[in-house]
């Protein structure tokens, strides 16, 4: 979500309303945080729920990129919901796929700070890289959509109801 506000401003939508809909979109993560964890089916299985935020996710930043200026409040509300999402169930998965404590916070550990060096320094600084190369915005959706696939994949293996020693 680091790049949204310039995203918008580059659509030519002014700095004050550019950063109140990053503001908005980011203000809704924890919406998309509280509700993805409880579509989750009682047996555990978090398939459906991790490619519904992913799909919300690809979709808002679609509409960043591409949806008329109009609506761009919406897809705001739809990314943040995709994004808070997303990592919802990524810490869920942590929890129930353990399986016990110890598992857990092995896994917690190794998830998480590849995740953040990732999300805080790889994510950010390819997609400037392809925003200079291409000197514009939509090379970045092939990017985004290359990465959701990715993500989808790994959400089918780790999102099934077993636990890291029953695999």
């Amino acid at each position: 979500f680091g790049w949204g506000a310039k995203i918008l401003q580059d659509r030519g939508m002014d700095v004050p309303t550019s950063g109140w809909m990053l503001g908005l979109s980011i203000l809704l993560q924890g919406a998309g945080a509280q509700v993805a964890p409880l579509l989750t089916t009682r047996a555990g299985d978090l398939r459906a729920s991790a490619f519904l935020m992913l799909a919300f996710g690809l979709a808002g930043l679609f509409g960043y990129l591409f949806a008329p200026m109009g609506t761009i409040w919406f897809w705001s509300v739809v990314l943040g919901i995709g994004q808070g999402g997303v990592f919802a169930i990524a810490l869920t998965m942590i929890a129930l796929r353990g399986g016990n404590p110890q598992t857990a916070a092995r896994l917690s550990g190794m998830t998480q700070s590849v995740g953040y060096v990732m999300g805080a320094l790889a994510g950010p600084f390819a997609v400037g890289l392809m925003h200079d190369y291409f000197g514009d915005w939509p090379p970045v959706a092939i990017l985004f959509v290359a990465l959701t696939i990715g993500r989808g994949l790994c959400a089918y293996g780790a999102a099934d109801a077993r636990t890291l020693e029953e695999r």
